[in-house]
């Protein structure tokens, strides 16, 4: 029997601090590029010498023990997914593979997440194999999301065919992850696919599929190519009326990539609210409009969502930032 590296109580004030998505938290933890996390648990009762030695316990662990300690316990899964995830070389890749032969999804799951970053980066043709060939045949959706993922991250460029099927998946999730998916396909059919899931009736997958495709429009616009997508910008024009702020907002982004006169009412409205968000203001700098210009010379910090995007603006314009007045 495993016993825990550290108490159960530990854990939950670690992942109290980033509840959505704490897989980056313990990153920064177990890469100690996260001082602000470490005076958090200091203040929570748990010193900077504690910490260490908690995280040395969990570390010093075979990838065998991590494994059955994600079993055995449940609570620790995120925390060991992240570890597997980097924990690169052959023993993790091996681990790997058994996993995603298991009849058990719960243990193809944890399989495909361990391959999705540097343990499967170490074998990239093995990796691409091995993911291509359990996402032929794999029926779980759970496993099906976390592949999908997995193509993505690696950027395994040619599998359309085994994506198409799977945009009009039953499970929303599983639509979600193959739009990221086809953001990295090759073949300009994938568009195609991008383009059905926008339409989806859940809002996270047409947020994310719109998202991958504005992203895919940048790619060809930076390779001088945007004439051989003309496709898109209908799409993006007909979300800016979406009932979802995030997809109309994305929709924007994407419309003024292609100069469109149709996004400039948009993007003035946009400017003129408090506080203007990160991708009004990219639309706005996309669109590198005159009518535009005294707007954006005349925000401050205080106006916007993101110091960032509203430096980037005013350089598109002509205007000095901030630090640079």
């Amino acid at each position: 029997m495993i016993e825990r590296p550290f108490p159960k109580e530990f854990l939950e004030a670690v992942e109290a601090f980033a509840p959505d998505d704490p897989h980056y938290l313990w990153h920064d933890l177990i890469a100690k590029s996260d001082s602000d996390a470490l005076a958090k648990l200091a203040s929570a009762g748990y010193p900077g010498e504690v910490v260490e030695a908690y995280l040395n316990n969990l570390t010093d662990l075979s990838v065998d023990r991590l494994v059955m300690l994600s079993t055995v316990y449940g609570e620790f899964y995120s925390v060991v997914r992240y570890l597997l995830q980097y924990h690169g070389g052959k023993e993790a890749f091996e681990k790997a593979l058994v996993l995603l032969e298991s009849v058990d999804a719960d243990e193809r799951v944890l399989g495909a997440e361990i391959l999705m970053r540097q343990t499967g980066k170490d074998y990239p043709q093995k990796t691409k194999a091995v993911l291509i060939q359990r996402l032929s045949t794999e029926t779980d959706s759970v496993v099906l999301e976390v592949l999908a993922c997995c193509i993505m991250h690696h950027e395994i460029d040619d599998c359309l065919k085994l994506l198409m099927p799977l945009t009009k998946h039953q499970n929303h999730r599983v639509r979600q992850a193959v739009a990221m998916a086809l953001g990295v396909q090759s073949s300009i059919y994938a568009i195609e696919g991008l383009a059905n899931l926008c339409l989806d009736q859940s809002a996270d997958v047409r947020n994310w599929s719109v998202f991958t495709l504005k992203q895919v429009v940048q790619s060809y616009l930076e390779e001088d190519k945007l004439d051989m997508v003309p496709e898109p910008r209908e799409i993006f024009y007909a979300l800016l009326t979406d009932p979802d702020e995030e997809v109309r907002a994305e929709a924007l982004a994407g419309l003024a990539l292609y100069k469109d006169p149709r996004a400039l009412p948009c993007i003035e409205a946009g400017l003129k609210e408090r506080p203007v968000s990160a991708l009004v203001l990219d639309a706005a700098g996309y669109m590198e409009h005159e009518a535009l210009a005294d707007i954006v010379e005349g925000l401050k910090e205080d106006d916007v969502w993101s110091s960032p995007a509203l430096d980037a603006a005013r350089e598109i314009y002509g205007f000095p930032i901030a630090d640079q007045e």
